[in-house]
């Protein structure tokens, strides 16, 4: 459209010389056969040799763009490949942490070391992984690496939209700070500038807990690394939820174990029962009414029948 456009002004451009040279010519009385001619030819190139000029330089100036377009593309594709590549790499490690058959809690202790030995996620050696408890809305501190004596006691527990790890799990969000500002609720004199990524702990939509983790103060909020962090989360999550569904095997076997153990004490104590009846009917049979004893063994069958009911 738009070189119809640049085409139909050159033509309307030589149009409007050549009608100016033929009144030129026709006012000077001027044969207008050669001298037109030459006219002709001294006025487009005249007109076309700027135009054409224009238009060399133009493409010269797009073909660079397009190079430096497409080398800048290749840049950013390789850099992503390479990211997803390490991000890969890195998932899969945590992912055999989670089928390690160790606690929980070391789990996530390997979990965080992992993520500290990273060496392109721009985050510190500093944070902690909080587990949410079964009532109560709080965040308990399961495991952490290079938290201050304050922090240690005083984000031992976190209720839920309380500083940035209770709001994370409030509004189960990302929660991204650059700075030390008005949501860090705890804090202490002396605290050193610092941001935080931190990321709810999800598993069927439920929050789990939070990973809070520390990078450095004015850090620009990374799209690539905290896409990789949900996903750390996610498999954290995965391992809480397994954890939780072991206990409760582990207990519904322990029950069971109960069960049956209670179900032989009983069959046991009934056996027991049905020998002293038995007894006490046939010791009472054998006594005639005016024998004493015939109380005492009474007593002996109604006691047996009301531990029988």
């Amino acid at each position: 459209m738009k070189r119809k456009l640049i085409l139909a002004k050159i033509l309307a451009v030589i149009s409007a010389a050549e009608f100016a040279v033929m009144i030129l010519i026709n006012k000077l009385d001027i044969s207008p056969g050669p001298v037109q001619y030459l006219a002709d030819v001294v006025l487009l190139a005249i007109i076309l040799t700027p135009i054409l000029f224009f238009w060399i330089i133009r493409e010269r100036i797009s073909k660079e763009s397009a190079e430096k377009s497409l080398f800048s593309s290749e840049a950013r594709l390789q850099s992503f490949m390479g990211q997803s590549l390490n991000s890969q790499t890195a998932l899969n490690s945590i992912l055999k942490i989670a089928l390690e058959d160790v606690s929980l809690h070391d789990k996530l202790d390997k979990t965080l070391r992992e993520l500290f030995a990273l060496p392109w996620l721009s985050i510190q050696s500093k944070g902690a992984i909080f587990v949410a408890e079964t009532i109560g809305g709080v965040l308990r501190m399961e495991v952490q690496r290079g938290l201050s004596d304050f922090l240690l006691t005083s984000c031992v527990r976190v209720p839920f939209g309380k500083c940035l790890c209770g709001k994370a799990a409030l509004a189960a969000k990302p929660v991204f700070a650059a700075h030390i500002d008005e949501r860090h609720d705890i804090t202490y004199d002396g605290i050193l500038p610092h941001g935080h990524y931190c990321l709810p702990i999800m598993f069927s939509g439920k929050v789990h807990g939070v990973l809070n983790l520390y990078i450095e103060d004015g850090s620009v909020r990374n799209d690539g690394d905290e896409a990789f962090l949900i996903s750390v989360a996610d498999i954290i999550g995965g391992m809480i939820q397994r954890t939780k569904i072991e206990e409760q095997l582990h207990q519904a076997q322990k029950m069971e174990a109960v069960g049956r153990l209670a179900g032989g004490v009983a069959h046991d104590f009934n056996n027991v029962l049905t020998t002293i009846l038995s007894g006490g009917t046939f010791l009472l049979n054998n006594l005639t009414q005016s024998d004493p004893n015939r109380e005492d063994v009474n007593e002996i069958i109604a006691a047996g029948r009301r531990a029988a009911r």
